[in-house]
């Protein structure tokens, strides 16, 4: 079995595009991480200087509260954003091995069919 530079190249496509599909993927995650760190630690250092100019304990409680309520939604949002990013990285795996699977079966049916003689029953 001979395969020349382009032939090489074809089968190292679906590779490359697996590759590029899980470097976007892993952009994107760190992209998330940054936002959330970042934004986290300013609203807690937003957050400490409020408490601080607080006298009454009601208004502390219902800030603290509202700051809780804002951290759920960063990490609901920074959940829901990772899943989607992990199952697309998910799906154009699957995608690109099962269509590089099929390639190469595909060649190694027309390679056998042309270099194995066809078996004939003489009876």
């Amino acid at each position: 079995m001979n395969l020349d530079i382009n032939q090489l190249r074809e089968y190292m496509t679906p590779l490359q595009e697996w590759q590029d599909s899980h470097e976007n993927a892993v952009s994107k995650l760190f992209k998330l991480q940054q936002y959330y760190v970042n934004d986290v630690m300013g609203a807690s250092f937003d957050q400490f200087k409020s408490l601080s100019k607080c006298a009454d304990t009601e208004q502390a409680m219902k800030l603290n509260f509202y700051f809780c309520k804002g951290l759920e939604a960063h990490a609901n949002y920074l959940s829901n954003e990772t899943l989607a990013t992990l199952n697309e990285a998910h799906y154009a795996s699957l995608k690109t091995w099962d269509e590089a699977s099929d390639k190469l079966a595909n060649s190694l049916d027309e390679l056998l069919a042309k270099n194995i003689p066809a078996l004939s029953t003489n009876d």
